[in-house]
């Protein structure tokens, strides 16, 4: 009452037969009438106001939390707040990635450096890629749902070619390949060894440098219990041949007309996980040649990583299944240095025949979905966690140009010993109500790389040295309620005694949201307090009431500690009162207080209506139950 209403009406306005008005403007005095109080009231007894869409658990005689999901603090997912890579491509970096204020539940910007993303939904549209790197393994803790369109990846990284034989370094060092990198928070792929200078090999740490480096292990979280098992799950790295690293000493493995050198090592061994990575070994052998009986022409075979076994399931109390099934790939073995199709040494050609090793590929990555709600992964959704990819080395690398002898295809510049494939990591959804599967999960393990498909004339015999498959990886689906799971385009293929399961885990915080509810006013009323009920063993024998009002008798004050059962937050928005939907921009933000003596409340919002959310503390109050929320206000 007593307040002034102004109304413009500007020249703009015209009547059925398009006449101007005249503008003018009018003041109304609204009379001093008697305030009425009002109550809104949930009891939660339907889930008639719960937004299904950011909440777990269900609203029934009481707010129940779910079983997993987290607190959304960093809001509602969007994909394209990820670095894009091309049209519909989103890269997520899980070692340093920054959340907008704009998104957080707080509005202040949060960084992630752990890949834990806590979600209040996680929707990836038909048409959209989201792709993580990084060390870390992506954990995607959602409150509320989960949908699945598009792709999700965690791939290890595919190989390339590389100058292994440089025009302007004949007889120098060159750095073997790097090793492919992992997906996020898989092993990378080992180092190719260095390319020999002839002399014999040169020793780091007791261990030749002309040597493939092995892949890195399979890589779990801290408290994984079978972490000592992580140990060679890496490809072996393949060593330099011949071992004695001497030009010289290579007369007689001259394998064409005493020209080209047939000596070859074996590719890298795969990296290991569900099984034992494949050995890398030379497919084709070297075709006859001028070498004395008996001299070995060949590496022999190079092993690929150890299995890692994920069974039995650890009966320790409190362990977590996403802890133990949420493993990143091992990465395949380097290739070693070796002379194969260089020009056979004497004093007139001097260049250095020998080339350095290729890289091995990276495993697959790692990473989970763990919803409150419901998991839906669509028909033509597709999850992967797959091994890279390998490459061919022809010797055809563009970056180089011929410089050995006239008498050398260009074709055959610099054949690397190939790297192994890298395994497949793991994908690990779960939710605290239904789940649907129905798309694509792959986790395979990646090729080897190889020699061979030489572009040249048939003189020039095609010898090939493969690196090791690396082993397929894993994936676990959980569910408290139903699990459907499409037996298509699963890789491994589906067992339900070993990929399914009954979700047993739990968060120690979850939540829950309700949905905008309007006073009824056109204008904002006096927001005065809340208060809120929590029957805190769910039995009946610890009911607290908490409140933002400290003369609500018997209260322990506002539901606004981490240290409490429930926490609560509130927010403002002028709600239509005929759609009961907030006007847009008109929500102001998540605050601890409905009455405006407490501290920053809804008041200052110009609110006529409001929304809230629940945060359940399931580390100290696992039982809660919350039985009554009540917002009182006059107007």
């Amino acid at each position: 009452g007593l307040s002034c209403v102004q109304v413009q009406v500007t020249s703009d306005l015209r009547d059925l037969s398009g006449k101007q008005c005249v503008a003018s403007d009018f003041e109304v005095f609204t009379e001093n009438a008697p305030q009425q109080t009002l109550t809104l009231e949930e009891t939660f007894a339907t889930p008639a106001r719960l937004d299904t869409t950011v909440s777990g658990g269900t609203w029934a005689s009481g707010a129940r939390p779910a079983a997993i999901g987290g607190d959304g603090r960093h809001g509602s997912f969007d994909p394209t707040i990820g670095t894009t890579i091309t049209t519909g491509i989103y890269e997520w970096n899980t070692d340093s990635f920054t959340i907008p204020g704009s998104r957080t539940i707080d509005g202040n910007p949060s960084v992630v450096t752990d890949g834990k993303f806590y979600f209040t939904d996680f929707i990836v549209p038909l048409n959209t890629t989201v792709r993580f790197t990084g060390n870390n393994p992506a954990q995607i803790y959602v409150r509320g749902r989960a949908e699945i369109r598009g792709r999700v990846e965690s791939n290890g990284a595919a190989m390339t070619v590389f100058s292994s034989r440089q025009s302007n370094n004949l007889t120098g060092l060159i750095a073997g390949q790097v090793g492919g990198a992992a997906g996020a928070g898989g092993g990378r792929g080992g180092k190719g060894g260095d390319r020999c200078r002839g002399t014999g090999p040169t020793l780091v740490n007791g261990v030749p440098a002309e040597n493939g480096a092995n892949g890195g292990d399979v890589k779990v979280l801290a408290t994984h219990a079978y972490a000592a098992n992580t140990v060679n799950t890496g490809g072996r790295g393949s060593p330099m041949f011949p071992a004695h690293g001497v030009t010289t000493s290579l007369t007689g493995l001259a394998t064409i007309s005493l020209v080209y050198y047939g000596a070859t090592a074996s590719g890298g061994g795969g990296g290991g996980f569900g099984v034992d990575g494949l050995q890398g070994a030379v497919t084709t052998p070297p075709p006859p040649s001028t070498a004395p009986p008996g001299l070995q022409m060949i590496g022999t075979p190079n092993p690929g990583g150890v299995a890692f076994g994920l069974t039995p399931f650890p009966t320790t109390p409190g362990y977590q299944s996403m802890t133990h099934y949420l493993v990143g790939g091992a990465g395949g073995g380097g290739g070693g240095s070796h002379p194969l199709w260089g020009l056979n040494y004497n004093a007139t050609s001097p260049s250095n025949p020998w080339v350095a090793g290729a890289g091995g590929s990276g495993g697959g990555g790692a990473f989970a979905v763990r919803a409150g709600s419901t998991v839906s992964v669509f028909a033509g959704a597709v999850l992967e966690a797959k091994g890279g990819a390998g490459v061919q080395f022809k010797g055809d690398d563009p970056n180089t140009a011929n410089v050995e002898g006239p008498n050398i295809p260009t074709s055959l510049y610099g054949v690397s010993s190939p790297g192994g494939g890298g395994s497949g990591g793991s994908v690990v959804l779960q939710s605290g109500a239904d789940l649907s599967m129905l798309g694509v999960i792959d986790t395979s393990g990646g090729a080897g790389s190889s020699t061979g498909g030489w572009t040249t004339s048939t003189a020039i015999p095609n010898i090939v040295s493969v690196g090791g498959r690396g082993s397929n990886g894993n994936y676990r689906i959980e569910a408290v309620g139903t699990v459907q799971v499409s037996n298509t385009g699963l890789v491994p293929a589906f067992n339900a005694a070993v990929n399914q399961g009954t979700l047993a885990d739990r968060d120690a915080r979850v939540g829950c949201a309700s949905l905008f509810r309007g006073s009824g006013l056109v204008f904002p009323p006096t927001w005065e307090r809340y208060e809120l009920e929590v029957d805190v063993n769910g039995d009946g024998s610890d009911v607290r009431v908490y409140s933002d009002d400290a003369s609500v008798a018997g209260s322990q004050g506002p539901a606004n500690s981490s240290l409490g059962p429930v926490e609560v937050k509130v927010q403002g928005a002028r709600v239509n009162a005929t759609t009961g939907q907030p006007d847009a921009g008109s929500q102001g933000p998540w605050r601890d207080f409905v009455n405006a003596n407490a501290g920053q409340s809804i008041n200052q919002d110009a609110s006529t209506g409001f929304r809230f959310q629940m945060i359940f503390n399931r580390d100290l109050f696992p039982n809660a139950i919350v039985r009554r929320f009540t917002v009182r206000a006059r107007g």
